[in-house]
């Protein structure tokens, strides 16, 4: 049976982040507030992780989730970071920004699931629960928005537990979502393409460059 825990994302408690630390290593199924709206989301180092979540939301084996990090650290075990992703990362992350990187020539779990023809989605962010659940966990997070595909995400975990059901082993209930947009989703391998708008203008991403010398 799911468990739901009242938080408070912006502080969140010691036994919270516990909670979820534990969820998440037994390999569970969380639905967490993040800084735009809630997520969905299971450690991303078990053969089993992408097919929890594509079972949850009801979509296609091949489609692929982002990745919450740690840091850039860690981001770089799986990833391949050029002088424009690296420059936008320092300026943009921690935040509701999705770099989509190469990766790697030596295959791991993470990058054999979660590799799309762009490249694997990194996520850094601004949330402090969700950083202080990353700061706990020796792995990377694969998280998605916690709604059925092809439906918007609820802005409330009442909502979305009566849409995703048991099959969530933990609910954070963080109170209603009050950001609406999600996170940008900009491709970088070599030039930058934007796969999503979002959070963050194109028009942000691009002048940042330009002020430090980058042609992006």
């Amino acid at each position: 049976m799911s468990r739901v825990i009242v938080c408070n994302p912006a502080a969140p408690e010691e036994k919270v982040i516990a909670a979820v630390v534990e969820a998440l290593t037994e390999g569970l199924a969380v639905v967490i507030p993040t800084e735009t709206q809630y997520g969905l989301a299971v450690r991303a180092d078990s053969d089993e992780a992408p097919g929890t979540i594509n079972r949850i939301k009801g979509r296609a084996e091949s489609d692929r989730s982002a990745l919450f990090v740690r840091d850039i650290a860690m981001a770089e075990a799986f990833c391949v970071l050029t002088p424009i992703s690296r420059c936008l990362a320092t300026k943009f992350l921690p935040g509701p920004l999705t770099l989509v990187l190469p990766a790697k020539e030596n295959q791991t779990a993470v990058s054999r699931h979660f590799l799309s023809p762009h490249g694997i989605g990194i996520r850094l962010s601004s949330s402090p629960l969700v950083a202080a659940v990353m700061a706990r966990v020796p792995f990377p997070v694969t998280a998605t928005s916690a709604n059925r595909s092809g439906e918007m995400t609820p802005a409330t975990v009442d909502l979305i537990h009566k849409s995703l059901g048991e099959a969530v082993g933990l609910y954070l209930d963080g109170g209603p979502c009050r950001a609406i947009t999600p996170s940008t989703v900009a491709a970088v391998n070599g030039a930058v393409r934007i796969l999503r708008h979002g959070a963050i203008a194109e028009a942000e991403l691009r002048s940042h460059l330009r002020r430090e010398g980058l042609d992006g």
